[in-house]
């Protein structure tokens, strides 16, 4: 339940917080990212994720937010949070990465998207991380309408059975 507070009273409990001092306020931050991310309130969890300053902790909260979004179409907040991260933050998790490519795909950013795609196979560091791009690059083809052609094999051979948003029924 939400409650909210006289403008006034929220003047002297901001007060009281910064009190605190920077690092029990960052400490505190952290805490309640957490709880909101527990609780599926991503963008509350990234406001907080954010107001820590670390940036590494930023990333961890944001790769466990964009599965809440993808799953309802959420494509805009995907991009809205991974906006404000560096295109290296980006590329280094494939969680983000896989998201804000399919993001920018659904929401018909297609030469964003192919430039970047480019980048996520040139930055992937090992096979595991280029293992989600030959789907992506399917899905830009196919919403470019690019004349792509293929048959039921490809789509099993493009089939992960760990991966929730990459897999065939």
């Amino acid at each position: 339940r939400w409650f909210r507070y006289h403008t006034l009273y929220r003047e002297f409990l901001l007060a009281q917080l910064k009190q605190l001092g920077s690092a029990r306020i960052a400490q505190l931050h952290r805490i309640w990212s957490e709880w909101f991310v527990e609780h599926e309130r991503p963008s509350e969890a990234l406001q907080h994720a954010f107001a820590t300053a670390d940036r590494q902790w930023s990333v961890q909260v944001l790769a466990r937010c964009v599965p809440v979004w993808l799953r309802t179409g959420e494509f805009p907040e995907v991009l809205q949070w991974s906006g404000r991260l560096a295109l290296t933050e980006i590329m280094s998790c494939p969680v983000i990465r896989d998201a804000h490519l399919m993001s920018l795909i659904f929401l018909r950013h297609f030469d964003r998207a192919r430039q970047e795609l480019r980048l996520a196979g040139q930055l992937a560091r090992d096979e595991w991380e280029r293992r989600a791009l030959p789907p992506v690059q399917l899905m830009l083809e196919i919403m470019t309408d690019a004349g792509v052609q293929f048959v039921v094999p490809d789509v099993e051979a493009l089939s992960l059975p760990d991966d929730p948003y990459l897999t065939t029924n």
